[in-house]
């Protein structure tokens, strides 16, 4: 089961995680942004201690996105998600349904 965080933006988010101590103080397999600005995620990205091995997600308006993921060795990888990959992603990681997934909602 997914603990889910809602922020209603990325700079409340950065503030209410805290990564200026360098530690993440939260147990997340994921963080996934709705709706951000690429700046706001890079900037978010530029910001994520080592310790959090997590993916981190960025669903843009037009249902496309990015991925950052940490790779094998250790450093974070930064992947262009389209629309299919986007719900594919949402879909196994069991965030949505099938049945979401056609629709214009992209989270259950």
């Amino acid at each position: 089961m997914s603990r889910l965080l809602f922020f209603d933006t990325i700079a409340e988010l950065r503030f209410s995680i805290n990564f200026a101590d360098g530690v993440v103080n939260f147990d997340a397999e994921r963080m996934i942004v709705e709706r951000g600005s690429a700046e706001e995620f890079l900037a978010l990205l530029s910001q994520i201690p080592f310790s959090f091995l997590g993916d981190v997600v960025l669903i843009c308006d037009d249902r496309s996105g990015y991925l950052s993921a940490v790779g094998r060795g250790g450093d974070r990888i930064l992947y262009v998600m389209n629309a299919d990959d986007v719900s594919f992603y949402l879909e196994v990681s069991e965030l949505v349904s099938r049945h979401w997934i056609g629709s214009k909602n992209l989270t259950a």
